[in-house]
């Protein structure tokens, strides 16, 4: 059993495509729900390939609904791969519950209208006629003489004078004569060398292990929602849940809550031996043995 979801944004809608294996006896599997009115008639019969019935159907998005598989138009069967479960109006029936989530469209933009600018007007500034003419003349009009100021006469007074006492003037001492450094009494300098530090090797680089992981959906009776749980709590490999006691998992199943309760864990163990050791072919036979991982 398989759901697979392909959300289409542009249409606001969800392709979903539902499987159902193939089992001996399962003739034909139509998938009724809230999206047909559980009418048999408006449902298609699912398509028969070698492993699985499958079937798409186009669901409006931001909507939950509720579904099960009609098998020979006689037998009802559940999901083990839906979103979750809820209570039918028959009294010990639960229904499969599918959730859509919502998708937001995208909103074409519209361009902005472009907004022309005004011309610029351009203001001309006409001078006046009378200041026109003013400006004019001060262009033209010639530059006026200056008046030259009368000349005084100064009075010739008798000077006396004056004799100025020459300072020597100071003799520089002659500079000292270089000593020139000879080869013979200069000093060697030798500059000492700093070794270069060595750089430290660089560590080697942690190599990352991962962790190998099983499909534990591929065990009768175990949904994704299921598998979660049993990963959160360390159970990761088919040989982990070989190993686990009946108990432990149904203690796991009561704490994922009361829509986990319905299922039954009893042959999972069983299972998962089988699929840890490779013997694909006996698990297929126990499987078909199994109604929705229960013995029948």
């Amino acid at each position: 059993m398989s759901i697979i979801k392909n959300y289409v944004p542009a249409k606001g809608i969800c392709k979903v495509t539902f499987s159902y294996p193939t089992a001996e006896g399962v003739k034909s599997v139509q998938v009724l729900g809230d999206f047909n009115n559980w009418d048999s008639n408006a449902a298609p019969k699912m398509k028969k390939s070698k492993d699985e019935f499958s079937t798409a159907i186009e669901l409006a998005a931001g909507k939950t609904y509720e579904f099960r598989y009609l098998l020979n138009d006689e037998k009802w069967d559940n999901d083990f791969n839906a979103d979750k479960y809820v209570s039918s109006p028959y009294a010990g029936i639960n229904n499969s519950v599918i959730i859509i989530d919502a998708v937001a469209t995208a909103a074409k933009a519209t361009k902005p209208a472009a907004v022309k600018a005004a011309p610029a007007k351009k203001e001309v500034v006409k001078a006046t006629k009378p200041a026109a003419e003013k400006i004019k003349a001060e262009k033209t009009a010639a530059p006026k003489e200056a008046k030259s100021a009368p000349v005084k006469v100064a009075k010739v007074v008798a000077a006396k004078p004056v004799v100025k006492k020459e300072t020597p003037a100071k003799v520089k001492p002659a500079a000292a004569p270089k000593v020139e450094k000879t080869v013979a009494t200069a000093k060697a300098v030798v500059k000492k060398e700093t070794p270069a530090k060595a750089k430290p090797a660089a560590a080697p680089k942690a190599v990352a292990v991962k962790t190998v992981k099983d499909d534990l959906k591929k065990i009768e009776g175990i949904g994704p929602k299921i598998a979660e749980l049993f990963v959160a709590k360390g159970i990761v490999t088919f040989n982990d849940l070989s190993k686990a006691k009946v108990a432990t998992l149904q203690t796991i199943l009561d704490e994922g809550g009361s829509k986990f309760k319905m299922h039954n864990p009893e042959t999972w163990p069983t299972q998962a031996k089988l699929a840890a050791t490779g013997k694909w072919d006996e698990l297929k036979k126990l499987q078909d043995e199994l109604n929705a991982g229960k013995k029948a």
